[in-house]
């Protein structure tokens, strides 16, 4: 039990490591920068918030034991409920700001900053909703060290790719989402394709 809650805490920790990561290198960019990426990760989760699939996904990942055909299903409609969010954000997130937040001490650059920080976070929505999926199957399959090693190695890619387009190439507010979106790829790809090897092999094993 020990090692499990270890496994796990160190599971749910690279998503707040993530994010972490993301706010050392938002404070090397200006203020304005800074803010509006925070309010673009923000809305990001919003629907994540208004649909967790990942929460309703555990109960049948349980009872099949986490059958590569039913966590295949649901990384389908994660990445599915992703795809038209993606779209609906490029076209409407500008003027849904200017109605919520176009007042006050909110400028005209603060809504045109957090609106393209927001456009360019969406991207890496389909792993934000997958990645729970991928980790709450291999908990069932009690795999948690090999997720624990993917997320270790995708947060020293994470830091690399920020130092990249932050110090380097000076990407600006860019830089922290594409990173962000690489890292996740990398993660989610990483978890996937071993999910996919193991499951395999203990199909075959059972034939």
């Amino acid at each position: 039990m020990r090692k499990q809650f270890l496994y796990l805490t160190g599971t749910y920790a690279i998503g707040h490591v993530f994010i972490l990561i993301d706010n050392l290198f938002a404070s090397l960019l200006p203020t304005k920068t800074l803010t509006a990426l925070s309010y673009g990760f923000a809305i990001v989760g919003i629907p994540r918030a208004i649909f967790p699939i990942s929460t309703i996904a555990i109960t049948p990942l349980a009872e099949t034991n986490a059958s590569f055909k039913q966590t295949n299903q649901y990384l389908t409609a994660s990445i599915g409920y992703s795809l038209p969010v993606i779209l609906l954000t490029w076209l409407f997130i500008s003027p849904a700001l200017k109605f919520l937040l176009g007042y006050g001490r909110f400028s005209n650059l603060d809504l045109k900053l957090t609106a393209l920080a927001a456009k360019y976070y969406i991207f890496s929505l389909p792993f934000f909703m997958c990645w729970p999926i991928l980790y709450k199957a291999y908990q069932i399959k009690n795999k948690l060290p090999v997720v624990l090693i993917f997320g270790v190695m995708a947060g020293v890619f994470n830091i690399f790719l920020k130092y990249l387009f932050i110090v380097h190439l000076h990407l600006s507010l860019f830089g922290i989402p594409l990173s962000t979106f690489t890292a996740n790829l990398a993660l989610c790809s990483m978890a996937y394709l071993y999910f996919k090897k193991i499951s395999k092999k203990a199909s075959a094993e059972k034939s």
